[in-house]
């Protein structure tokens, strides 16, 4: 039964690394670097929403500047990762590279430009009980999608099955 574990393991890591091309790894290193300034911006912006409008950043700014930095820098790849869904969307070779499909591209850039503008007009949704609520809960489920869109769909073996 180990056996059988291990191959599949290897497997799986088999068809994470199949592609080695330099923009498929500069991609991936991006959205990982990314995640740090997309969690913690959700958490503030979505998660603490959920109870009233806050204050984005104030109590992290005085207490850990640390996380900060963290946070800001992120927020640079956060950026990179949106340019490359740019790319990817408008340049098939590109795109190819980096195995994504075109629809999975604009999705992609759909969501991290969703979670940006989010971000840029927090305070003119964050007073409205209803719309607060909705667009919170709206966040967190985009939150979890981008997170979970760090496996390429052309590599998945759902995928390779159907």
């Amino acid at each position: 039964m180990n056996a059988g574990r291990a191959g599949r393991t290897t497997a799986h890591r088999k068809n994470d690394n199949d592609n080695h091309s330099p923009a498929a790894s500069a991609y991936r290193w991006s959205k990982r670097l990314a995640l740090p300034a997309l969690w913690y911006t959700a958490f503030e912006m979505y998660g603490l929403t959920l109870g009233g409008p806050q204050m984005l950043f104030y109590s992290v700014i005085h207490t850990m500047p640390v996380v900060v930095f963290v946070v800001l820098a992120s927020m640079l790849f956060f950026v990179g990762w949106w340019l490359q869904a740019v790319l990817a969307l408008l340049i098939p070779p590109y795109r190819d590279a980096l195995d994504l499909t075109g629809s999975r591209a604009a999705l992609l850039l759909a969501g991290l430009t969703l979670h940006a503008l989010l971000l840029v007009t927090y305070e003119s949704w964050s007073d409205g009980n209803v719309l607060r609520v909705m667009l919170c809960l709206a966040g967190l489920v985009l939150t979890v999608k981008l997170t979970t869109a760090m496996r390429s769909s052309r590599s998945s073996p759902a995928v390779r099955r159907l």
